[in-house]
């Protein structure tokens, strides 16, 4: 399945586990509640895609492209984002612990309560992002940008 063109497919609960999407397209795809633990979507584009509750668990998802993605309740736990651009994105309820977001975009992200245990934003852009004040202190030491713009909640 690299490369594949899968606009606006509707691949709602499907179980696409250890797959290889490497820089398919999935832009304003449904994967709502889908399985893709351990699938490389390496520079996949998933603009406006429908992730809710989709488990991608421990894939590889570096350089992929979540503009405007709704992400809400999904499980990233120790996903490799780095450098993942996720502007606009919905991360609300997002499980990202131990996910690494290094040089990762999250401008102006919604994380409300999104899970950042153990977490990896070094260099991460959070420039206008929505991020409950609890992650402050961590966010500093990681020296993210646009730290200054971050919109913080309670």
């Amino acid at each position: 399945l690299r490369g594949a063109n899968l606009k606006k497919a509707n691949l709602a609960a499907a179980r696409i586990d250890s797959a290889d999407l490497s820089s398919a397209t999935l832009k304003w795809a449904n994967l709502e509640g889908a399985s893709l633990r351990d699938c490389s979507l390496r520079e996949a584009d998933m603009e406006g895609a429908r992730f809710k509750g989709a488990d991608m668990a421990a894939a590889d998802l570096a350089g992929a492209r979540f503009m405007q993605a709704n992400l809400t309740e999904a499980k990233l736990s120790g996903a490799n984002l780095i450098g993942a651009i996720l502007t606009d994105a919905n991360c609300t309820r997002a499980l990202l612990q131990g996910a690494s977001l290094i040089k990762a975009d999250l401008r102006k992200a919604v994380m409300d309560n999104a899970d950042l245990t153990g977490a990896d934003l070094t260099n991460a852009d959070l420039k206008d992002a929505r991020v409950e004040r609890k992650w402050k202190k961590m966010l500093e030491r990681q020296k993210v940008r646009g730290y200054a713009d971050i919109r913080w909640t309670d």
